[in-house]
């Protein structure tokens, strides 16, 4: 018997992409799948088309309902919590649209890994990036948003991620591990990611599967704040010191939200872990602890929590010495 798929669909005001998305995803060559649907108390029609799907692919469309859930993040919390038994899990995003061999490619692959003995499975595949009109912006996604140069170890993933929920397979023992996803997790991806890294196995599957949607409301999501393009575009319009403070300003948000994450990690999975990851693990939260910036100058070369760019680093290490403790 084939192995069964689940797809973890959160949508929120969706409408003018899903109806694309959710036919990439039923012309699937691979068809041992269900799409779980969660909305975030949508206002536009995205409730009536899950629901027309829902009746015409009973057996493939599941909805959940459109309660209020708090953001995109509490929606996949929620997907996770509440799913169905599979073999095997993936994230979809409302806007992106799927090449139909992106399940079978990805099945393929974590099943070699699987039958090596591996457990705690993870895939993940890369992407073009395209426009609201699906025009390429950029042949690999990864590379654009610079997810690729960064490396799969222990102390990278607690300052960077690498993958974005889209590009991801994992199998039901990782699943397990996941699903109870802490309120402080901010970011949904990076939270398997995380339990991956520390417990897993990851394989990169260099392909693009599928087409990421860059357009007004998900800019951030692909780095083009960050990249070489997004910054010259943001410096055409402000100066150079409003530039800085506005890249310092995102450093210091997302580095908040990664201590909180990660010591809801280190407190829901203490009991898990080994001396060194132990080690790792306090240190970093000591960046964020010890009042002395010599201190956390010299945990951070310690243990090398580095970023992926030069820019990154000055202001990610700029960030956790100013900051008063």
């Amino acid at each position: 018997m084939e192995d069964k798929v689940c797809i973890l669909l959160a949508t929120y005001n969706g409408e003018k992409y899903l109806k694309e998305q959710l036919e990439s995803i039923l012309n699937q060559t691979y068809k041992n799948f269900v799409v779980l649907i969660s909305d975030d108390a949508s206002q536009d029609n995205t409730a009536n088309i899950i629901r027309k799907y829902m009746e015409e692919f009973p057996d493939k469309i599941y909805y959940l309902g459109n309660d209020k859930k708090g953001g995109a993040v509490e929606n996949f919390s929620f997907l996770l919590k509440n799913s169905i038994n599979a073999d095997y899990y993936m994230f979809s995003d409302q806007d992106d649209i799927w090449c139909e061999d992106k399940v079978i490619k990805s099945i393929n692959r974590i099943r070699s890994m699987k039958m090596d003995g591996k457990s705690n499975c993870l895939v993940y595949c890369d992407a073009e990036l395209v426009d609201e009109n699906e025009q390429i912006i950029a042949k690999s996604f990864l590379k654009n948003s610079k997810f690729k140069m960064r490396k799969e170890n222990r102390k990278t993933i607690l300052v960077s991620s690498f993958a974005p929920g889209a590009a991801m397979i994992f199998d039901a023992e990782l699943y397990e591990l996941v699903k109870n996803m802490p309120r402080e997790a901010h970011i949904h991806d990076w939270w398997v990611l995380l339990n991956a890294v520390y417990f897993g196995n990851i394989e990169f599957m260099d392909e693009q599967l599928y087409e990421y949607r860059q357009h007004s409301n998900n800019v951030y999501g692909a780095g083009l704040i960050r990249n070489k393009n997004g910054i010259i575009n943001f410096i055409k319009n402000n100066t150079i010191l409003n530039t800085l403070k506005r890249l310092s300003n995102q450093t210091n948000e997302l580095q908040l939200k990664q201590k909180e994450m990660v010591k809801a990690f280190y407190e829901q999975k203490k009991s898990l872990f080994n001396n060194e990851n132990e080690d790792i693990l306090t240190d970093f939260l000591e960046l964020y602890n010890n009042k002395s910036r010599l201190k956390r100058l010299f945990i951070i070369f310690k243990q090398g929590f580095y970023s992926i760019s030069l820019l990154d680093n000055v202001l990610y290490i700029w960030n956790i010495v100013r900051r008063n403790v």
